[in-house]
């Protein structure tokens, strides 16, 4: 009888090695089938309310009777914290990996499997792997810098549906809560490639999602078209994000801008961030509105003023909608 042992064991499956953190908002009945399906790729979910209050009693209870893990925070306190709170209870677990979804995100069959697989091939080529991120987020590429050992390098990747190893996120520390929402995964990318970590993408893999709110381009009375023949459209974000995303962005460059092997690149998508703004305006009904919305950014951002936007810039930014939904 041959008692000898094998040479090696079997690695662990990607399902077994990855447990998730899912945020939420007043969370929609979805999340409970979404949180079903992504239950097949991961070894736990921890779902992290962010003080949506007893409206989503009913959906969050329904999430934990089918096993999902519930943290709620007691207000709404921003993105950048739920994560933190998903960071915190995940400790118990010690994954290898932890993945990080939006309420909104429904994972298709292996994709779970296909970050990982991209993760175990990067290390194996000697990277330093911080993050592994989809090639796509809603059609929209995630990478933008040269091949690196020949892997493609992501830039800027969504939270959702981005890997990271878990022990670099101890390394990293927790993300910034002060910036309540928007730049919060731009300044943790940024946090992870000062460190020396690598990011990198899982060469044509999508993460299907909704991006804010799209537009019609209409210009003299005319909806301009692309060259398919379909209308031109842009996405644009609800209007109270304005006061985070251009308070965000000025905290962001002051404290990266000195990365030099980014610093192109930075200030290319402030011009566009810009450029964006004027867009956004030419779009919008109640321009003045707007217009103090983003003023009261810039002044947070200059002053550093962090945390959640003022009540009466909130109050502000509700007077403003937009013109030519798609």
């Amino acid at each position: 009888m041959n008692d000898a042992k094998p040479l090696h064991t079997a690695r662990k499956s990607a399902s077994e090695r990855v447990a998730a953190i899912v945020t939420s908002f007043r969370p929609e009945p979805s999340l409970v089938e979404y949180c079903a399906l992504l239950a097949e790729q991961v070894s736990a979910i921890i779902v992290v309310d962010d003080g949506s209050g007893p409206a989503a009693d009913e959906v969050l209870a329904a999430l934990a009777a089918a096993g999902v893990q519930i943290e709620r925070q007691p207000e709404n306190a921003g993105i950048a914290n739920a994560i933190n709170r998903g960071y915190e209870a995940m400790a118990a677990h010690d994954p290898e990996l932890v993945i990080t979804f939006d309420q909104d995100s429904k994972v298709t069959p292996g994709f779970v499997e296909a970050l990982v697989a991209q993760y175990d091939l990067s290390v194996a080529a000697g990277l330093r792997v911080g993050m592994v991120a989809p090639e796509y987020f809603a059609g929209f590429k995630q990478t933008q810098m040269p091949q690196r050992n020949g892997y493609l390098e992501a830039y800027q990747p969504i939270q959702s549906g981005l890997v990271m190893p878990f022990k670099v996120i101890r390394d990293l520390g927790p993300q910034r809560g002060d910036y309540f929402i928007d730049s919060v995964d731009t300044e943790y990318y940024l946090r992870a490639i000062r460190a020396g970590y690598a990011s990198v993408c899982a060469p044509g893999l999508d993460m299907p999602h909704s991006l804010g709110h799209k537009l019609h381009v209409r210009v003299l009375g005319r909806t301009l078209m692309n060259k398919q023949g379909n209308p031109r459209s842009i996405s644009v974000s609800s209007p109270f994000r304005y006061y985070y995303r251009i308070r965000n962005r000025m905290v962001l460059n002051r404290e990266y801008l000195s990365l030099a092997s980014h610093r192109s690149l930075m200030l290319r998508d402030t011009f566009r961030e810009y450029l964006h703004y004027c867009f956004a305006l030419y779009c919008c009904r109640g321009k003045l509105s707007l217009v103090s919305v983003l003023w009261a950014g810039c002044r947070a951002g200059r002053k550093h003023r962090m945390g959640k936007i003022p009540d009466a810039v909130a109050a502000r930014s509700r007077r403003v909608s937009w013109r030519n939904p798609a």
